[in-house]
C-alpha cells in the first residue's frame, strides 16, 4: 500500500491546467529556471535519487520531487509529493523567488 501524500506542482506562471482522465496536463511556452529546482532541493534538503528519460527524481524526509524536462532539457514543471508535510513548508522554500517566476499549483 502506498502512503498518502498531497500533490503539488511548481509551474511557470499563467500555465494552462487541464484535468484529464490520466491526471493533470499543464501547458506553457515558458520554462522554470534551474535556480528554482536548485532552491527547492537545497531548502527542502532533497538528494538526487535517480534520473530517466525526461525526469530527475530527488527525495528527502517526507517529500519527493520529480523535475520534468522538455526535449531541450529545460524544466517544464516540478511535481512534488508531500508525505505528512504541509504546503506551508513548500511556500517558505520559495519565499525568495519572484511571484512572476513560479506558481504553486495544488489540485
Amino acid at each position: 500500500m502506498k502512503p498518502a501524500y498531497k500533490a503539488a506542482f511548481l509551474i511557470p506562471c499563467n500555465s494552462k491546467k487541464t484535468l484529464s482522465e490520466d491526471g493533470w496536463i499543464i501547458e506553457s511556452p515558458m520554462r522554470l529556471s534551474k535556480s528554482i529546482a536548485d532552491t527547492i532541493c537545497k531548502k527542502l534538503k532533497l538528494a538526487f535519487k535517480e534520473s530517466y528519460e525526461n525526469c530527475t527524481i530527488y527525495e528527502g524526509h517526507e517529500i519527493k520531487a520529480t523535475v520534468i524536462h522538455d526535449e531541450k532539457g529545460e524544466i517544464e514543471q516540478i511535481y512534488l509529493q508531500l508525505f505528512r508535510k504541509d504546503t506551508e513548508t513548500l511556500k517558505e522554500a520559495l519565499s525568495n523567488t519572484t511571484p512572476d517566476e513560479v506558481e504553486i499549483f495544488i489540485p
